[in-house]
């Protein structure tokens, strides 16, 4: 399933001097510094991510709305839900999680809080040279963090439409964490925008192994299958999607099986 990452989930010029400091990964984990005081928003809102990073959208939303009823304030909730809805083409002229993220007070935000908002204006105003800035500038501050890289990759491939951008920074996440499944997923969609279909195959045969039990796995697969014309494969990959709960998967499964009979009719007729 295309995302964002059909996803995102979704899912998010430079840093002030004082603060535009490198920050490690020990220092902030997987996530960019927060200003919210909540754990149990920050825990939400990791549940969020993951789930946004699987496809699995209907959690991605309720883990998102548990986060903001912790913290009503967590701008980084906000910031999520409006790159993912600017991602998704949602919410078109009045994308209100950015109306409600750029309302929130700044005096306390972290500085990746404050290359974020700069994020929100620029899909506000549609900027996109500097969006591809700040998206330069987030990774650069945070080099050995995940969740900077997860929205930089974001942005190059549904903001900016940048395949080599998009690559770059899903090669970076695999390199961070190799054993993160869904890392091969935006890994494997960014291969295919750029015409690398047997890296794109090895990409999504490693999210099917590193998480087998995962439906998007099988699904992404499966559109994998569909693209290069093996439709009995991917009619497989989808039941399997379905099978371990993504119900979408079922009228995705029935599609390929009507272009297979559709390419079988053309052939006899080529007899």
């Amino acid at each position: 399933m295309k995302r964002i990452y059909k996803i995102i989930a979704l899912a998010v010029t430079l840093v002030m001097a004082t603060t535009a400091m490198t920050l490690s990964a020990k220092d902030n984990g997987p996530l960019l510094p927060s200003s919210t005081k909540s754990e149990a928003a920050k825990e939400a809102f990791m549940k969020a991510i993951d789930r946004l990073q699987n496809g699995d959208f209907d959690h991605y939303s309720e883990w998102m709305d548990k986060a903001l009823s912790e913290d009503p304030q967590f701008f980084m909730a906000h910031a999520q839900l409006a790159l993912s809805s600017a991602a998704l083409n949602q919410d078109k002229g009045s994308n209100s999680h950015l109306e409600s993220a750029l309302a929130l007070p700044q005096d306390k935000f972290t500085p990746a809080e404050q290359i974020i908002r700069r994020m929100l204006i620029t899909v506000r105003d549609d900027k996109k040279e500097e969006m591809k800035l700040l998206c330069n500038e987030l990774v650069k501050a945070y080099p050995e963090t995940e969740h900077a890289f997860e929205l930089a990759s974001a942005m190059s491939n549904f903001i900016l439409d940048d395949p080599q951008a998009y690559n770059m920074y899903a090669l970076r996440l695999v390199e961070m964490n190799p054993t993160h499944a869904s890392y091969y997923n935006n890994l494997g969609y960014s291969y295919i925008k750029t015409g690398e279909m047997d890296k794109a195959k090895e990409a999504f045969d490693n999210y099917v192994r590193l998480a087998p039990k995962e439906p998007n796995a099988y699904d992404s697969m499966g559109e994998y299958y569909k693209m290069m014309g093996e439709y009995e494969k991917s009619a497989a990959s989808y039941d399997r999607a379905f099978a371990l709960g993504m119900k979408e998967s079922r009228e995705r499964a029935d599609e390929v099986r009507n272009l297979a009979k559709g390419a079988e009719e053309e052939t006899e007729k080529d007899k």
